[in-house]
């Protein structure tokens, strides 16, 4: 039982102490799956649940830090208690719900990596359409200018600026 102090510096974590907010405010649903209706289900619907947060963070069952936070509810709950209600296949069960709600927070965050990167270049492809080419020879006038080298700078600019009365470009005024 020597795993409740490794949980310890993860427990302090503002995330795994929203959970734990969360689990203390926990209703459990009216229509409780029960596999029996001795003991007490709401008790039981709760181990499960504070067992699939442990997992869902830990990827492990602290046996003995579960019972402790139940233990909280219902203080004549020991680990024997829960242990009982932990049973293999419930953990498998809890473990394969984890890992499909893995697979689906990632690929939420993969397809909306996707769509702000598509939306970033239909935004700029969109914005440098609309500009006229007075404006473009002022955005590039404006990034010659910031460059680090100021003698540099200065000499593309006023490159630039021949080059554009030879055309007689005129650059509008914003």
């Amino acid at each position: 039982m020597n795993d409740v102090p490794a949980v310890r510096p993860l427990a302090g974590q503002p995330a795994f102490r929203t959970c734990l907010h969360q689990l203390a405010q926990f209703y459990p649903p009216q229509s409780v799956p029960v596999r029996t209706q001795k003991g007490n289900p709401e008790r039981r619907t709760f181990i499960w649940a504070v067992a699939k947060a442990f997992y869902s963070h830990f990827r492990d069952f602290h046996v003995e830090a579960i019972s402790e936070i139940v233990a909280l509810l219902w203080p004549n709950t020991d680990e024997r208690n829960v242990r009982h209600e932990l049973t293999a296949e419930r953990k498998a069960q809890i473990a394969e719900a984890a890992k499909a709600e893995m697979t689906i927070a990632s690929d939420a965050v993969l397809e909306t990596a996707a769509l702000v990167s598509r939306a970033q270049r239909t935004t700029h492809t969109q914005s440098s359409a609309d500009l006229t080419d007075s404006q473009r020879v002022q955005q590039a006038l404006g990034l010659l200018a910031s460059i680090g080298d100021k003698e540099l700078a200065t000499s593309l600019v006023q490159g630039l600026h021949t080059v554009l009365s030879d055309f007689d470009f005129g650059l509008a005024e914003d």
